[in-house]
């Protein structure tokens, strides 16, 4: 991988060591780190990557533990209300905003979440904009059937959400709000689903400003342009470069979800042997397109779930939604 952009800054001070949290002890995230791997065997990754609430607590700072990583926090104040409902029949074309969409400002922010995430959109999109600072009125919160279904049907269904994503901002957004500029950002299989948008908007000849994937639940070699017999493959190159003006991919090495699923079962549900994850190894080729901007943020995430909270990389994912970095 070439041209990576260092997600680590030293003016956010040192982190707790690996095996301890900033009081000494050991940190319920190795726990569940060293847990995840059973909790794979016996529930595959829809443990990994899940939602699933676990035990509540009193204290505001604490957060729940969510199969084996933890994706939204327990007494959350819920700031980001916005949402649009993605009707299951895709081919009706309906969308049912909770909201009016011509009282969006000239800037905002589309947020996709991930498998078995819909009944934490909203939560989700409150950590992203305290982590990016973003106006909290022109957060969207998009949501998807991803629950109550095996891995491999959200993998469909994320790329038709996200084409029917670009729907909705084309046709129901734009249509309103014809100046507003748009920067989404994907978690997971939301990455995806951003990433199958980005292809929707080029074939209808339309551009978002900034688009983020964190963590995404896909195939590496996907952002390529051919594989390695100069065929061309199920891809997002042309998406990528006619779709945004510019697309962060944000990874980890740590990323334990992504990097280990499409190591194990990448040979069998997505037709390749080379398992890469995209939100594990980033780029897996030099031939991406000039607007894909890699980010290692490997120094700061160290699980599925930390990308858009306040203490992943804040900073960083603040800059590649302005569009800085």
């Amino acid at each position: 991988m070439t041209n990576d952009i260092g997600g680590s800054d030293s003016s956010t001070g040192e982190r707790p060591s690996e095996n301890e949290d900033a009081g000494g002890r050991v940190s319920r995230r190795d726990v569940l780190k060293t847990s995840s791997t059973a909790a794979i065997g016996a529930a595959g990754i829809g443990a990994v990557s899940g939602t699933a609430a676990a035990e509540d607590t009193s204290n505001e700072e604490d957060e729940l533990d969510l199969g084996v990583f933890e994706c939204v926090e327990d007494g959350l104040r819920i700031d980001c209300n916005k949402t649009v409902q993605l009707d299951p029949w895709w081919w009706n074309g309906d969308y049912e905003p909770d909201f009016d969409v011509s009282s969006l400002g000239d800037e905002v922010l589309v947020y996709i979440h991930g498998l078995f995430a819909e009944p934490f959109a909203e939560e989700q999109a409150t950590l992203l904009q305290r982590s990016t600072g973003f106006d909290a009125d022109n957060v969207v919160a998009m949501k998807w059937p991803s629950t109550d279904v095996t891995y491999t049907d959200p993998w469909d269904r994320a790329a038709e959400y996200g084409r029917k994503t670009a729907e909705w901002i084309i046709d129901e957004l734009w249509a309103q709000n014809p100046d507003t500029t748009v920067n989404v950002v994907g978690h997971s299989l939301g990455g995806r689903a951003a990433l199958n948008m980005l292809n929707r908007l080029e074939e209808r000849g339309r551009q978002v400003e900034n688009v983020v994937t964190v963590g995404a639940a896909d195939m590496a070699r996907f952002v390529c342009d051919h594989d390695e017999t100069g065929d061309r493959i199920y891809n997002y190159y042309d998406g990528i470069d006619q779709g945004a003006e510019r697309v962060y991919v944000f990874y980890s090495s740590d990323d334990f979800a992504v990097g280990t699923m499409h190591e194990l079962w990448g040979d069998l549900f997505w037709y390749t042997p080379d398992g890469e994850g995209l939100g594990a190894e980033g780029p897996t080729c030099s031939n991406y397109p000039d607007k894909l901007r890699p980010v290692d943020v490997s120094a700061e995430v160290q699980n599925h779930c930390e990308y858009y909270k306040p203490d992943g990389a804040p900073e960083t994912l603040t800059k590649a939604v302005d569009g800085q970095l």
